[in-house]
């Protein structure tokens, strides 16, 4: 081999290493930003602690989603129990006073759970009367206007 030979080498060699290099270099400036991406806010100064740091974040916010779940089957429950389904019938109790100033009120949860409630005016008293009510049911006899009410205390998707 001749020294030009050797030289034409040696400076193939050097160019080579040196696209090496530059591509060595962009690759390594990729890394680094994906790992600030990576790491985040945290102050990590690998990869195993950022993907450590996330992993427990995750870790975290499971916990905080089940207790958030907990909560919202609690609060299902409270609602279901509650006495949200209300409907009023007015009627006239006595023919001589000219007005519906009697009425039934049915307040029930959502299985038609609660009371029926009855205030009957005439020109000089009222009286009032309160009935449980369980499965849109009771034990003790109920009126027209009282069954009325029970019938009309639905949630609005099952009124008609």
């Amino acid at each position: 081999m001749t020294v030009e030979t050797i030289s034409y080498l040696a400076m193939s060699l050097g160019a080579l290493g040196l696209v090496l290099g530059i591509i060595s270099t962009l690759r390594v400036s990729k890394l680094r930003k994906q790992f600030i991406i990576l790491r985040g806010d945290a102050n990590e100064t690998d990869v195993l602690s950022a993907v450590l740091n996330h992993i427990n974040r995750v870790n975290d916010l499971e916990i905080t989603v089940s207790r958030l779940n907990n909560a919202v089957v609690l609060a299902q429950r409270d609602v279901a129990v509650s006495l949200r389904h209300v409907a009023v019938v007015r009627f006239s109790a006595i023919q001589d006073m000219g007005g519906q100033y009697s009425f039934s009120m049915a307040l029930l949860d959502d299985v038609g759970t609660g009371f029926v409630l009855t205030c009957i005016q005439n020109q000089s008293t009222s009286r009032v009367y309160a009935k449980p009510v369980v499965n849109r049911n009771s034990d003790i006899p109920l009126s027209p206007e009282e069954l009325q009410a029970i019938a009309s205390a639905k949630p609005l998707g099952e009124r008609s």
